[in-house]
């Protein structure tokens, strides 16, 4: 069998054209209100509306509703629930684009060990407006064996061989 992905070349109108037509298919949620980073209480309970629970060093923060509108960080929170029939390739990076990012993490989790709890191929755009807030990344305890995985990654991307 053979696992080499074939070389995309598209124009950026191309691009363009091929994400209107993978929005166009789409779900768009778009949940009501702000949202933000806020602490756990001592005993690690999260609250009914966490969307999501974060771990910064030794603390954990929660992503939750915030109703004030002057809760300093606070975002929207949109999914797009992708039809894995179209190819959202590039996607992001328009979002991000047309949001005026220019600082952002993306997060995908695959597989429950990589903590995924909705299985079905998604993404976060997480903005990164200071180096304290937005997604703070840390090393695990513990280094993954990376010997080989250069190589393996450009065998199997690299054009079939005639």
């Amino acid at each position: 069998m053979d696992t080499a992905i074939p070389p995309r070349e598209e124009t950026g109108s191309q691009i363009s054209a091929r994400l209107l037509e993978v929005i166009a298919h789409a779900e768009l949620e778009v949940l009501p209100g702000l949202y933000a980073f806020g602490p756990l209480t001592e005993d690690l309970t999260l609250r009914k509306d966490a969307l999501a629970c974060v771990r910064d060093g030794g603390a954990w923060s929660q992503l939750v509703p915030v109703d004030d509108g002057a809760t300093p960080m606070a975002f929207r929170v949109f999914s797009f629930h992708f039809d894995p029939a179209y190819d959202a390739t590039g996607f992001v990076k328009r979002v991000a684009i047309a949001l005026e990012l220019d600082q952002y993490n993306v997060l995908q989790n695959n597989g429950s060990r990589a903590g995924q709890t909705v299985f079905h191929a998604h993404v976060h755009l997480v903005p990164k407006p200071t180096v304290a807030t937005g997604l703070l990344v840390h090393a695990g305890p513990a280094a993954v064996d990376q010997t080989g995985l250069a190589e393996r990654i450009r065998s199997r991307l690299a054009p079939p061989r005639s």
